[in-house]
């Protein structure tokens, strides 16, 4: 079947249904912009909600990184990067290394925390789980999750309505 048949035999009032949920459901100009797809604001309460909460938390990381340069020793604290949320990982704490050994330039002596495990080394950076990291991922970690299956969710109207458009309804 070409192009040509699959139009007529397409009826137009489902297509314009399902054109309209795309774009109820998409943000199609942010999708271009980022390259992957974005779920419109407004077209789930719940993923708005948790969308919310990650933004919150982002904002919030530059502050926990503050709280941890305060608790490490002085000549540390500069070895101190960022703290950061990783989908399905959980949150870290990035510590710059050392060009010559590849080893963390800081890894928790005579912190206030001092249990810093060292999960994984990339892009020049060592990434710690702390304490402080393990109570985020318990408050927050979930997020990344909890979004996807909302995203999941939200699509649910449009993977229904794309095989009733094209595979089952006729033009009457």
């Amino acid at each position: 079947m070409d192009l040509g048949q699959i139009c007529e035999n397409v009826d137009q009032r489902a297509l314009h249904t399902l054109a309209g949920s795309i774009s109820e459901t998409f943000n199609l100009e942010l999708s271009k912009e980022t390259g992957h797809a974005e779920i419109q604001a407004g077209a789930s309460d719940r993923l708005d909600d948790l969308n919310g909460i990650l933004m919150h938390v982002h904002r919030m990381l530059p502050r926990v990184k503050f709280t941890i340069q305060k608790e490490v020793p002085g000549w540390a604290a500069s070895y101190i990067q960022y703290c950061i949320l990783l989908p399905e990982l959980g949150f870290f704490i990035a510590v710059s290394l050392d060009p010559e050994t590849g080893e963390a330039l800081y890894n928790g002596e005579d912190a206030i925390d001092q249990d810093w495990e060292l999960v994984f080394i990339k892009d020049d950076l060592a990434f710690f789980k702390t304490a402080a990291m393990l109570r985020l991922d318990s408050d927050y970690g979930q997020l990344p999750s909890q979004i996807a299956g909302g995203w999941t969710v939200s699509m649910m109207p449009i993977v229904w309505i794309v095989p009733l458009t094209f595979f089952w309804q006729r033009k009457r």
